[in-house]
């Protein structure tokens, strides 16, 4: 199921796939996490969640402001800093593969690539302030 969700000024297109074992598949703005359903101490049922309808997906528009079309690129999902890069231009990369770090939200997010390549271009580096849909690396 997709959702659009809205927390405080941020929007997140988020997916969640439902996974043996209690477990979910849940997917922020490209960036997918693997979710352990866990019961507070109360013991209080899950919240049942309604089917919904799906979303439509928004028509391709050229770049909006904050962000950068650069093909092939690795894009940060919501505004932070760059940690650490893992890869250098020139370095072989496969889908799923953490390419860089950012701390977002007073959290470590990995940077996973979504296609496999050869770095071509490092367009951050360390310590840099990113916004929703900067490319980080491009791959070729």
């Amino acid at each position: 199921m997709q959702y659009q969700l809205k927390i405080g000024d941020q929007d997140f297109a988020v997916t969640v796939e439902a996974q043996p074992a209690a477990g979910l598949r849940v997917s922020v703005n490209g960036t997918p996490y693997d979710v352990t359903i866990v019961q507070d101490a109360s013991s209080a049922p899950l919240p049942r969640v309604a089917v919904a309808a799906p979303v439509r997906e928004p028509a391709p528009a050229e770049s909006a402001p904050g962000t950068t079309a650069v093909q092939g690129a690795v894009l940060a999902p919501i505004p932070g800093l760059i940690l650490e890069i893992k890869v250098r231009v020139g370095d072989p990369v496969q889908v799923g593969q953490t390419v860089a770090v950012m701390e977002a939200m007073k959290m470590e997010n990995n940077l996973t690539t979504h296609l496999s390549g050869v770095v071509k271009e490092i367009l951050v580096q360390k310590g840099s302030e990113v916004a929703t849909g900067d490319a980080v690396l491009r791959i070729g």
